[in-house]
């Protein structure tokens, strides 16, 4: 027999304050997120989605090669039309001073020098349902077809919230001021986003 060589995450959930296991292992071949708030928090904040809710919470990383961060932050609903017609949402961290750390410091993404950032998306995809893939594989194309094009880094990962498998997701960096600022050499105060809503 053949031992695999593909590296994975192992993860296990134990009940609070007892350390009990409550679940058999799940090992992953992707990182592993995992997202911790107020369970009533979140219920509202999912069920309330398109509202600007923040919600104080704590997100852990936990790359194959047994890096990792943990950190508080704030977490919100993220999308447009998505936060209505799938059951599986997308989610927007973001780094704030008022909850410990204005920014993540952390390399998340190969081959990329940016290694602060002050939000991040946990993307479910619009394609979720079929195969996720349809945003990561055009912003690779455009990536590589062009060099002034600017694109987002962008990972597969498992999430787990509260403890509880949420599914695939896709762990990219949020389109910002400091997002352009920090991949071009410039002020966040130097950039200007401009942000279309809904009509």
């Amino acid at each position: 027999m053949r031992r695999s060589t593909v590296p994975y995450m192992a993860c296990r959930r134990f009940a609070p304050n007892i350390g009990r296991a409550k679940s058999r292992i799940f090992c992953h071949t992707f990182p592993v997120v995992s997202l911790s708030m107020d369970p009533g928090d979140f219920y509202y904040m999912y069920h309330n989605y398109y509202s600007d809710i923040e919600s104080a919470s704590n997100v852990s990383f936990y790359d194959l090669d047994g890096s990792s961060f943990s950190v508080d932050c704030g977490s919100r609903m993220f999308g447009s039309l998505s936060r209505e017609t799938l059951d599986k949402k997308s989610l927007k961290l973001l780094f704030r001073a008022s909850y410990g750390q204005s920014t993540l410091k952390y390399p998340l993404y190969e081959n990329s020098d940016v290694d602060e950032f002050n939000s991040l998306v946990l993307r479910s995809g619009q394609d979720c349902t079929i195969a996720m893939i349809r945003e990561e594989m055009m912003t690779s194309l455009a990536k590589e077809g062009s060099d002034s094009l600017q694109t987002v880094n962008t990972r597969y990962v498992i999430l787990y919230v509260n403890g509880e498998y949420w599914g695939i997701y896709n762990l990219k960096e949020a389109f910002s001021e400091e997002f352009f600022a920090s991949h071009n050499n410039a002020s966040a105060e130097s950039s200007k986003l401009v942000r279309m809503t809904r009509l």
